[in-house]
């Protein structure tokens, strides 16, 4: 797969935003434009001569993907991507994300993630993605709020674990006794629930590497809510390594340890606009 690219002068960057050979930048392409090809699956690109900024992701070219990148010259370039690394000839430098340099990504619509060092570009959600976001988050919200026990916030809100890893989940619940990780910036520690709806541009990334660092940093419980299945996926992250539960009926939720449990029908969460 060839992902056309075009380069362009520093004065014409987005922003001014340059950054280190040889980034490697992950597409979660969209199968409502790149069909099968696109279905649950991610590329590496790396342009190895670069100074990549990542500012226009075109979706409506069913052939190409459009990234703009900052570089001292100008040119047409094509940026080959795959499931596998290049092999280049000599050790790239790896791209070491600062708060400040994620900061300034582009606010276009997209989703912008680092996940142990990578920037991940999503599309804008589906509807029914947005659906079942807004009816999860009446549900948690209300109850949360009803009985004092703290704050449900949807996307878009950046959860910041650690140089590196800056996430946007679906949605967040951090506790009451736990406000002091909430800042201007974003969640500045794992708050104690982290949901994402699943799409099949995401399912990959939501069920390996975000996954895998939400263990690491220590979010107690993380849901994968698959619309496609018909069923939520609960992961308890904390000193264990299960297969998370199937639930496809009822899911129940206890926020604060001794405290009401919520208990939420499945099968409604996922209706459309009929």
């Amino acid at each position: 797969m060839k992902v056309k690219v075009a380069f362009l002068s520093h004065k014409e960057g987005v922003g001014g935003l340059r950054f280190l050979r040889a980034l490697r930048v992950r597409l979660l392409l969209d199968p409502r434009v790149h069909g099968n090809e696109g279905r649950g699956t991610s590329r590496i690109c790396r342009q190895s001569s670069a100074i990549m900024d990542v500012s226009q992701w075109s979706r409506g070219n069913p052939n190409a993907n459009l990234i703009s990148l900052t570089t001292t010259s100008g040119g047409i370039a094509d940026l080959a991507c795959g499931e596998e690394e290049f092999d280049m000839a000599t050790q790239p430098e790896e791209k070491r994300w600062t708060y400040s340099e994620f900061a300034r990504l582009p606010d276009d619509g997209k989703r912008y993630e680092v996940i142990a060092g990578e920037l991940y570009v999503s599309p804008s959600p589906r509807t029914l993605h947005q659906l079942i976001s807004s009816r999860l988050s009446r549900a948690l919200g209300g109850f949360v709020e009803k009985h004092g026990l703290g704050w449900v916030l949807a996307a878009p809100v950046d959860v910041l674990f650690a140089e590196g890893n800056y996430m946007v989940p679906d949605l967040v619940f951090v506790p009451r006794e736990r406000v002091g990780i909430v800042s201007d910036r974003g969640i500045e520690a794992a708050p104690d629930l982290i949901v994402e709806i699943v799409s099949p541009s995401s399912a990959r990334v939501d069920r390996g590497p975000k996954l895998q660092q939400y263990m690491r940093f220590g979010v107690p419980l993380y849901w994968v809510v698959d619309p496609d299945a018909g069923h939520v996926e609960v992961h308890q992250l904390l000193g264990s390594h299960a297969e998370p539960l199937i639930e496809a009926e009822i899911l129940a939720w206890r926020p604060v340890p001794a405290g009401p449990t919520l208990t939420i029908e499945i099968p409604p969460l996922f209706r459309g606009f009929e």
